[in-house]
């Protein structure tokens, strides 16, 4: 869960980004995978298998718990999760069934509530979804 929420801290910290790109990275640390600067936000391709089969695996774990709580906390875990393993998979079709299912979940919570909640909601998955784009266009 450590890289994910390393990742996941890169995508919401100031300024956002807002370009996505999977390349060989000028990295000095060995440890690290990704590389954020100003609005760009670069994956190290060289690791893209081991991130993918790391978010994967965090995603089975994951799944069983989400989807029969009604925990706002494990929902949103697994948003972060869901957010992570479609950067690297974006074709992985159970993650985006999953994916919607959290956020129509979500805007059914804020039914009572202001259409202002709701809005930065569907924004915010605008958002992700643009980000997406910026890399894998056709998938």
């Amino acid at each position: 869960m450590e890289i994910v929420n390393e990742l996941f801290s890169l995508l919401n910290t100031e300024p956002i980004p807002k370009q996505l790109e999977l390349t060989i990275l000028p990295l000095e640390d060995d440890n690290t995978s990704f590389l954020k600067e100003d609005i760009y936000l670069g994956i190290h391709f060289p690791c893209l298998a081991q991130l993918s089969r790391n978010f994967r695996s965090v995603y089975k774990q994951m799944k069983n718990e989400v989807l029969s709580m009604d925990d706002e906390k494990i929902g949103d875990d697994m948003m972060k999760v869901l957010t992570c393993l479609l950067l690297v998979c974006p074709d992985h079709a159970t993650a985006w069934s999953d994916r919607r299912r959290l956020v129509l979940k979500k805007l059914s919570q804020h039914k009572q509530k202001h259409d202002e909640e709701k809005r930065k909601i569907l924004e915010n998955e605008l958002y992700y979804l643009d980000l997406l784009f910026t890399q894998h266009s056709k998938a």
